[in-house]
């Protein structure tokens, strides 16, 4: 017998999985394909959990994509009946004109993603274990990020 489909999808990881989701409900026939078995530890986003953050510091450039992509993530929480994502916080600690700080900082604003800036006594007082070097700063806690556990049965 001959399968004939409308789209093959190999390779099933994280982005093969998400192109065939999006497939399936306009093509008549479509099948994934992958070597390893499902939630397998073999692929680049194998493991406990993944960081997903809108304060890109490569720039805004990246917002409609991530805006679209945290609508997404909400879509397949909705559609599973089961949450995935978990708003923690995060930080970003180096001297304010740093890539890393200065362009989180410049994309938080321009979001309009809540966001703190902190100087070196505030780090102290926020993050006691953390020694922050006096007259460094600023330093920046874009917020908020999300945690996305895999060890709820959907990684290794």
């Amino acid at each position: 017998m001959k399968n004939t489909y409308d789209v093959v999808v190999i390779g099933l990881g994280i982005v093969g999985a998400a192109t065939l989701w999006r497939l399936a409900p306009n093509c008549k026939r479509v099948l994934g394909i992958e070597a390893a078995g499902p939630t397998h530890c073999y692929g680049s986003s194998h493991g406990e959990s993944r960081i997903f953050r809108r304060a890109y510091w490569e720039g805004a450039k990246y917002l409609p994509l991530l805006n679209r992509a945290d609508e997404l993530w909400h879509e397949i929480e909705r559609l599973g009946d089961r949450q995935l994502l978990f708003p923690t916080g995060g930080v970003f600690i180096g001297p304010g004109s740093s890539r890393v700080v200065a362009g989180s900082i410049e994309t938080a604003r321009k979001g309009g993603i809540e966001h703190e800036v902190w100087n070196a006594s505030e780090i102290r007082r926020n993050l006691p274990a953390y020694e922050a070097p006096m007259g460094c700063g600023p330093f920046t806690s874009p917020a908020p990020m999300q945690y996305l556990p895999a060890k709820q049965g959907w990684g290794c």
